[in-house]
């Protein structure tokens, strides 16, 4: 319940929804690749059960999801009254997250 809104910014954003806060995202498109707590697990007991020693493993979905649609998803899966409004990017995060898909490559874990 205490997510950052810096550190955490999308359980952030879905406790404002579930209080019907109003909320603010930037316009600039970020895609984020998210991953459930069971597929965590389960990506880690594979490691721990068929990894190589001394190896690098990157877990992923290996699919980008744009952080405003999967906000937008959420308020209505929610059914929450908050206003969502588009604000304009500032700078540093537009430098910051200059590349819009950030993902791993989960190439090694899928073999």
């Amino acid at each position: 319940e205490k997510a950052s809104s810096k550190k955490n910014a999308l359980t952030y954003l879905i406790n404002q929804l579930k209080k019907n806060k109003s909320i603010n995202l930037y316009e600039q498109d970020i895609y984020r690749d998210y991953l459930h707590i069971s597929d965590c697990i389960s990506g880690i007991k594979l490691i721990i059960d068929k990894g190589l020693d001394n190896q690098t493993y990157n877990l992923g979905s290996g699919v980008s999801c744009n952080f405003n649609d999967l906000i937008k998803w959420c308020k209505k899966e929610i059914k929450s009254k908050s206003k969502i409004s588009l604000i304009e990017t500032p700078k540093f995060h537009q430098i910051v997250q200059d590349n819009k898909f950030v993902g791993m490559n989960i190439q090694k874990i899928k073999k």
